[in-house]
């Protein structure tokens, strides 16, 4: 299968012509890479100062290494994704694989697409905030789950009692607007589905 990095064009609302690949937006990684650099910076300060604030010393070292360990981890998960720009998702005539995913899903097999919501609490300074899904339902998640192992079975169990699916899309690195994906998601399944039914 040929396979197209599809980029976002300004004004274009029209579905790219399948089979067509998403790849994550250096340029927002690199926002997130500028945050992750900014906090590490602050956790060197709090390590290195612990007298900077009005909390006990123990605790401002707690927090400066604490800050350190976890921004440092995602800085180096970021300078990856950067250097590999993994897929997001693939799209073709016969259906969809997000990245990671072992199972492509057959357009006719899916239900619906939604955008949902998850709330993340803030830590270490960061302020609390919603990471947007497109989440993907279809009609028999059993065979979903059977192409996993142990522990992924539990973990997409853990997210479909929370979604209602365990299939999800995450739209933050995605070069396109949750909305207009949605809308040529939508496309292609009433498309393809019916190509294949016909």
């Amino acid at each position: 299968m040929s396979e197209v990095t599809a980029r976002p064009v300004a004004d274009e609302q029209q579905a790219p012509i399948l089979p067509v690949s998403y790849r994550s937006s250096a340029s927002k990684l690199l926002w997130c890479l500028a945050g992750c650099l900014g906090f590490v910076a602050i956790g060197y300060y709090l390590r290195s100062q612990p007298f900077a604030n009005d909390s006990s010393p123990q605790t401002t070292l707690i927090i400066g290494w604490a800050a350190l360990a976890y921004f440092g981890f995602s800085t180096v998960v970021i300078v990856l994704l950067l250097s590999l720009q993994p897929r997001l998702v693939s799209l073709r005539e016969q259906g969809l694989l997000i990245g990671g995913h072992k199972r492509w899903i057959d357009w006719k097999d899916i239900t619906d697409f939604r955008l949902v919501h998850q709330r993340v609490g803030g830590f270490f300074g960061a302020f609390p905030h919603d990471i947007v899904w497109i989440a993907i339902f279809i009609e028999d998640t059993s065979v979903y789950h059977s192409s996993w192992g142990p522990i992924g079975r539990w973990l997409a169990s853990i997210t479909e009692r929370k979604f209602g699916t365990p299939i999800l899309l995450n739209c933050d690195l995605l070069p396109v607007e949750p909305d207009t994906f949605i809308e040529w998601l939508n496309g292609y399944r009433a498309r393809y589905s019916r190509q294949r039914d016909g």
